[in-house]
């Protein structure tokens, strides 16, 4: 995948949620609204190659057909019991955990939601991260 791409109303503020919630730090080019975190691994078919895979945020475009984009994160986690309460500590609403299938056997879910309505599952595989 190059990248996931949530649109927002206001790219700063929703990139110091994701900071405080998932301590995802977020950088952004001078002058432009648009933050965006960038991960790197290395190609399985390639091991020696270096990819990458941004996340951004960016400001709302009406270009794009609708002023209302919608999207879902979804990231693994290994604990999800701990994640969760560390959340709720943090004042997150979350979704109950719920167990069952997924597409690599079973895992455990849960849900919450961004400040501007974009859906985030959090997962936790049944073989560990």
């Amino acid at each position: 995948m190059g990248g996931a791409f949530l649109f927002s109303r206001d790219p700063r503020r929703l990139a110091a949620w994701y900071r405080r919630v998932f301590g995802l730090r977020f950088e952004s080019m001078e002058g432009d609204a648009t933050q965006y975190l960038v991960f790197t691994s290395r190609s399985l078919a390639r091991p020696r190659r270096k990819v990458h895979t941004v996340l951004a945020i960016m400001p709302t475009q009406k270009p794009l057909g609708r002023t209302r984009h919608q999207a879902m994160l979804n990231y693994r986690v290994d604990d999800l019991s701990a994640f969760v309460r560390a959340l709720r500590r943090k004042g997150v609403p979350v979704d109950p955990i719920t167990e069952g299938p997924d597409g690599e056997g079973n895992g455990k879910f849960t849900h919450l939601k961004d400040p501007e309505g974009n859906r985030i599952e959090l997962w936790e595989p049944s073989g560990g991260v």
